[in-house]
């Protein structure tokens, strides 16, 4: 039994070799996903992302550059919102402060009161095209003489859905007005 104390021994070191690089190994992970610390060789970094690329997890370089295409995507769509906004305030045209935001105001909501469109006035596309003078409104829809319609024998209707706004004598569309004669209902 001379030669097992020193088989013993070597077998220990072995462990305590292996405990010590598997520590190492553990404070690298632990450093390139939880952040660096000071003193970490630059090859365990490399050797940590590789290990990490093949099992498919992300680097904490990887996780940071993520959170940033994120915060720079979520700046850009509020920039985007608030120009959104901004159009619907100028679409919406003055006198429509009626104390609801542009913001919070549904399509549905935001077509113009019918009620303002009378007899005789002129449908203007959102081009100033001139699709039809109006009859009357009926059932949410604006009727349009048979003489300003694309075909005179009857008339056509005009969804209240497009209309932006009235202004003076004029009913304003938010189609432009070739793109609303192809949504004119026959009678």
């Amino acid at each position: 039994m001379t030669g097992r104390p020193d088989d013993l021994d070597a077998a220990t070191s072995a462990v305590r070799a292996m405990v010590a690089q598997w520590l190492a190994l553990s404070n690298a992970v632990a450093a390139n996903t939880l952040g660096p610390t000071a003193g970490t060789p630059p090859t365990v970094a490399v050797a940590v992302g590789k290990l990490l690329a093949a099992i498919n997890l992300p680097t904490r370089a990887d996780v940071v550059a993520v959170g940033a295409a994120v915060v720079a995507l979520d700046a850009r769509l509020a920039t985007i919102e608030a120009r959104l906004v901004e159009v619907a305030a100028r679409l919406a045209g003055p006198g429509a402060g009626d104390g609801r935001s542009a913001e919070a105001t549904p399509r549905s909501m935001a077509m113009a009161d019918l009620s303002h469109v009378k007899e005789h006035m002129n449908v203007i596309g959102a081009d100033g095209v001139h699709v039809g003078t109006v009859d009357k409104v009926e059932g949410g829809r604006i009727k349009l003489t048979k003489d300003s319609s694309t075909h005179t024998q009857h008339h056509h209707f005009i969804s209240g859905g497009l209309v932006a706004g009235v202004e003076g004598d004029d009913v304003r569309l938010s189609a432009n007005g070739d793109v609303a004669v192809t949504f004119e209902e026959e009678a």
